[in-house]
């Protein structure tokens, strides 16, 4: 398995212009934690509808493919890049749709493991973010939201629980393009720890926090 703590930990931006440029610096740190692997970004493949998709980044290895999904959300911040070049992060806001897509990143992963033998022994999905309404509760305003379901904020006992994720008023989102608007149903469940993203120091008054989940490939007899 992946230690992608020590990854992250050992990355040397304290913030990334955007998800793409995350993915790439990941990517790149992970061929060189895995020289004798082939690290892949947006590698394609076909789901059961036979509509093309894309994985973030896929590391072939003893015959397999390990799938990452990440995202990146921030709140506009003035922070340091590379070398100290001062950036302007930009305000993605709608954490509902934010914890929905990380949320759906997971049930990807899932379906991916269980329809296909190319994929394992696991997956993962990172989320990395300097937005404290993804991990603070006392920051979020509404209790009853509609987004209920997706949410995952730091504490002991939080967990992504097995089973359907719903919109609390289903037809109010149906408003919001693709297939955001869809429950999501889950196979396992999933213990939920955020983490200090500690090259972040850098910009003390914008910290950066990570959570990330390890997704297990289903049995055997599941995948029948």
């Amino acid at each position: 398995m992946l230690d992608i703590h020590s990854l992250l930990d050992n990355m040397k931006r304290p913030a990334f212009a955007s998800e793409d440029d995350f993915k790439f610096v990941f990517a790149y740190e992970l061929q060189k934690l895995l020289p004798d692997a082939n690290v892949v970004l947006e590698y394609p493949h076909e789901i059961i509808a036979g509509k093309r998709s894309y994985i973030d980044i896929a590391i072939r290895r003893k015959k397999q493919y390990i799938p990452i999904e990440l995202k990146y959300k921030t709140k506009q911040a003035n922070v340091l890049l590379r070398e100290g070049e001062p950036f302007k992060l930009k305000n993605h806001s709608a954490c509902d749709i934010g914890r929905y897509d990380f949320l759906r990143d997971i049930w990807r992963l899932e379906q991916l493991l269980k329809e296909s033998h190319k994929f394992g022994p696991c997956g993962y999905a990172v989320l990395l973010t300097n937005d404290r309404m993804y991990w603070d509760k006392n920051s979020e305003q509404k209790i009853n939201s509609n987004d209920r379901d997706f949410k995952f904020f730091d504490g002991d006992d939080t967990v992504i629980r097995k089973g359907i994720h719903s919109w609390y008023k289903n037809n109010e989102i149906a408003q919001y393009s693709g297939s955001r608007y869809r429950s999501l149903e889950f196979d396992n469940q999933y213990d939920i720890r955020w983490h200090d993203y500690f090259p972040s120091a850098a910009n003390p008054s914008e910290p950066f926090r990570y959570v990330t989940v390890t997704v297990p490939v289903m049995s055997h007899n599941s995948r029948q």
